[in-house]
């Protein structure tokens, strides 16, 4: 075999490697790694507190993800598409019971941690209504789930084991078909987690509706509590339906949430000890909704920083 031949037959063995490795790292993968439940409390840039023991139960899919003021780079342009697509999941299948968690992971690749205030105003900018979590050198998320590469998504089931896992760039044909496969995905289950209230559903890690878990009646006002839990803060409430077929809205509540006594706020919350022991409190009566699938919107902003917002949503059958 002559030189020139032997080049080309080199540079061809070189470029089908190169695709086999992209292939790889493109294929989603079961993470052996860290098939054990990995515990972390981080906060977010939202103001929440988020920890692995608020999840028991839930299918979780965690992104890591890039933020930088610059996009040009490979990495923050897919960390910025993943966001999207993270979003789109959101909206499709967050009353199913999945929760959604973004971590900002840019120190695996500068080596320093993004300012809060960055952040804050990057998710205000996105308008991300997704948690947005500040990995820090104490936790070390990032690096005790082996994230090499951004942006990086992991999709933990129910039991707190990783289900699925891509390093890289996932679209959303690839985490949808994943998160339909999940074990026990379902309504969001009301939970006798409150001392003294009524069974709620979790609308994000500190804002919970207190509804007893019972059914909806278009005959009968529905009273329901909204819970602020662990956050303090001059909080201002709204509440409001969306009727899914008609997209109606209707308004329920728009004001304040009050903080009550410390005391109590620490009985009402004794099952959730890693949360601090605060807590606002409203009762809405009367609330009397039509027969059909609502859209129930909860937002709570901060008055003092409207960009410090807590939100969630749930959906709802009245019969």
């Amino acid at each position: 075999m002559n030189k020139r031949n032997s080049r080309v037959l080199s540079y061809g063995l070189a470029a089908v490697l190169f695709l086999a490795v992209m292939i790889i790292i493109a294929v989603p993968r079961e993470d052996d790694s860290a098939s054990e439940t990995i515990s972390f409390h981080l906060k977010s840039v939202q103001g929440e507190s988020v920890d692995s023991e608020s999840l028991k139960g839930q299918p979780v899919m965690l992104s890591f993800v890039y933020i930088s003021d610059e996009w040009e780079s490979e990495a923050a342009i897919q960390s910025k598409a993943q966001l999207n697509f993270i979003k789109s999941m959101k909206e499709q299948y967050e009353s199913s019971g999945i929760r959604f968690l973004l971590v900002d992971a840019s120190p695996v690749l500068t080596g320093k941690a993004t300012s809060k205030e960055k952040l804050i105003n990057f998710s205000y900018d996105m308008n991300i209504d997704i948690p947005l979590l500040m990995d820090t050198k104490k936790s070390n998320l990032a690096d005790r789930y082996g994230v090499t590469q951004l942006p990086t998504t992991v999709l933990i089931d129910s039991s707190g084991k990783i289900a699925q896992r891509w390093d890289g760039l996932a679209l959303s044909s690839q985490l949808s078909s994943a998160i339909r496969q999940v074990d026990q995905l379902h309504e969001i289950p009301a939970q006798s987690i409150f001392r003294g209230l009524d069974a709620a559903r979790p609308l994000s890690p500190n804002l919970w509706l207190i509804d007893g878990g019972n059914d909806w009646n278009s005959e009968f006002p529905k009273p329901v509590q909204v819970l602020i839990a662990g956050i303090d803060g001059n909080f201002q409430l709204k509440v409001y339906a969306e009727n899914v077929e008609s997209g109606k809205q209707i308004d329920l509540y728009h004001g304040p949430i009050d903080k009550i006594p410390d005391d109590e706020a620490k009985e009402i919350l004794t099952n959730m000890p890693s949360m601090k022991p605060i807590a606002h409190l409203i009762t809405i009566n009367q609330i009397h909704l039509g027969t059909g699938r609502y859209k129930l919107k909860v937002t709570a902003d901060e008055k003092s920083d409207t960009r410090n917002r807590l939100q969630g949503e749930i959906f709802i059958d009245v019969k």
